[in-house]
């Protein structure tokens, strides 16, 4: 069960054990004077991995580098138009690259199987 802590109207504080669901006190039981419940901070433990900064998961790449240099997003900022070359170039090797593998799909599967060997 837990404790709780009233406070009387001259500042003086006591403690007493209640059940969950009981009422709140009215009165101090000693003395018969108004009372109010004072609430205090849970005696919170945190264990384990996972409650510190360094433990957390790494953010993402391009909002740390933008954060860490602003120089060099501005530099970036300044030469979209060779971006936009750069990012047109690598579509374009990427799309090769997808019309090879496609190629030699259709080579192997052209190919008879070669029968197993018995044993």
């Amino acid at each position: 069960m837990p404790i709780y802590v009233y406070e009387r109207p001259d500042g003086s504080r006591f403690e007493i054990r209640q059940g969950f669901n009981d009422e709140s006190l009215a009165v101090d039981p000693e003395t018969g004077v108004p009372v109010r419940r004072v609430m205090q901070p849970s005696p919170v433990i945190f264990k384990g991995a996972g409650w510190y900064k360094t433990d957390s998961r790494a953010t993402v790449p391009s909002a740390t580098a933008e954060a860490k240099a602003p120089e060099t997003a501005a530099a970036t900022a300044e030469k979209s138009d060779g971006a936009a070359t750069e990012t047109k170039s690598a579509k374009e090797a990427v799309s090769e690259a997808t019309a090879k593998t496609t190629a030699e799909i259709k080579k192997t599967a052209a190919k008879p199987a070669a029968p197993a060997a018995a044993s």
